[in-house]
């Protein structure tokens, strides 16, 4: 629901990212839940997650970040355009982590806004997982009338 309030064309959104970063602490790793994402994605169920099993885990953090008033674009709408992945360990079924989530980078490209999200997952002290996510609101910039770049 708030996803869609922020759609809502009255509501003044900022022109910069949020100045915070949510957290959250002591997040076990659900076994059934992690069960069923492998067995959704067809990735093996073992010891230690899925590269990609923490940002499903950390996508409630994310969105409390993206669907607040003070971000510059609606949820609603964006388009999720990239995922940078960096396993620095294993993280254990057994693990109990934190997470941090922040926003950075807001930039025009030719077809609207990008900004990155940030999403830090340690295990104690010890840094885990980290993923850049970029998001893309599409509306018109100074860069909308460029020509479309070659592809490489």
């Amino acid at each position: 629901m708030r996803a869609a309030a922020g759609a809502l064309p009255l509501i003044p959104r900022g022109d910069t990212v949020p100045n915070h970063t949510r957290s959250v602490e002591d997040l076990a790793i659900d076994r059934s839940n992690l069960a069923a994402y492998c067995a959704v994605t067809g990735l093996r169920y073992g010891d230690t997650v899925p590269l990609t099993y923490p940002f499903a885990l950390t996508f409630p953090t994310v969105m409390g970040l993206i669907t607040g008033f003070d971000f510059p674009f609606s949820a609603m709408g964006a388009v999720h355009v990239e995922n940078r992945i960096t396993a620095h360990r294993p993280i254990a079924v057994t693990d109990t982590v934190s997470a941090r989530v922040h926003a950075e980078n807001l930039r025009e490209h030719r077809k609207g806004l990008l900004v990155d999200v940030l999403t830090d997952v340690s295990v104690g002290n010890e840094p885990a997982w980290h993923q850049v996510t970029t998001f893309l609101h599409q509306q018109r910039t100074s860069l909308s009338d460029e020509p479309k770049p070659e592809p490489p």
